[in-house]
């Protein structure tokens, strides 16, 4: 019988520079049991605290106007459950931290109080932060084919970057963080210089067709919600249709 698949969150980070659209991944430690040296966009499976009812008073845009066409199935404690996992699991592994009017100069030692343990709602209402979902643009909701032991069912979201903020690893699992082209690090992967999940990969590929973030937000509020399900064939390799 397939494993079920654990809900998680994605966040895909994206800038504009003098070389082009850039987006940031993170390398996972070698030693990690799933993906481990893989290349990866933030993100991680959903927590109890995410689905805190709590948290509504805490967080803006959510649930926002005709949310159940994008998230069938869901209950409004799923939707807000994958929201906050977003952005918590962004600020854990990459230090962004999406609110309004975050103070820049605690966030160093916020991130440093969520890594030891301390839940993310307390870290909020004790420094009167409000997060900003509506800064997430929901992309695609990816589905692990049933072959793989373990499965997530993950919701990628996108975020321009605020320049207030500069994102980096959190130095345990994630090891480096790099800014790069869709487009170079697509010629790595091919090059065997760096290893990519599928979905990864996928996204990255669809992200190379755009030159500007602007652009990259537009296609992705239009982009079609259904889940994608990749199936594996009988050499192993992965098909998306």
């Amino acid at each position: 019988m397939p494993a079920d698949p654990i809900p998680a969150s994605t966040v895909i980070l994206v800038k504009e520079t003098s070389n082009g659209l850039q987006t940031y991944l993170l390398e996972k430690s070698k030693n990690l049991e799933f993906a481990g040296g893989a290349y990866v966009f933030p993100g991680g499976t959903i927590q109890k605290q995410d689905r805190n009812p709590e948290w509504f008073s805490h967080i803006s845009g959510v649930p926002f106007p005709d949310w159940q066409k994008n998230f069938v199935d869901c209950s409004e404690i799923d939707l807000l459950g994958f929201y906050i996992s977003a952005l918590r699991e962004l600020f854990e592994e990459a230090g962004i931290l999406l609110c309004q009017s975050p103070p820049p100069e605690s966030l160093k030692k916020l991130r440093k109080s969520l890594l030891k343990g301390k839940p993310f709602l307390a870290l909020i209402k004790e420094h009167h932060l409000k997060l900003s979902s509506e800064r997430l643009i929901y992309l695609s909701h990816w589905i692990t084919p049933e072959v793989f032991k373990t499965r997530f069912s993950a919701r990628f979201f996108i975020t321009e970057i605020s320049p207030e903020q500069t994102p980096s690893p959190d130095r345990g699992e994630l090891l480096t963080g790099i800014w790069i082209s869709p487009q170079k690090a697509l010629e790595q992967y091919k090059k065997n210089q760096i290893s990519l999940m599928f979905p990864t990969m996928t996204t990255l590929q669809e992200l190379s067709h755009f030159k500007t973030v602007k652009e990259i937000l537009g296609w992705g509020r239009k982009f079609p919600k259904t889940p994608r399900q990749p199936w594996v064939d009988e050499k192993g390799e992965i098909h998306l249709e």
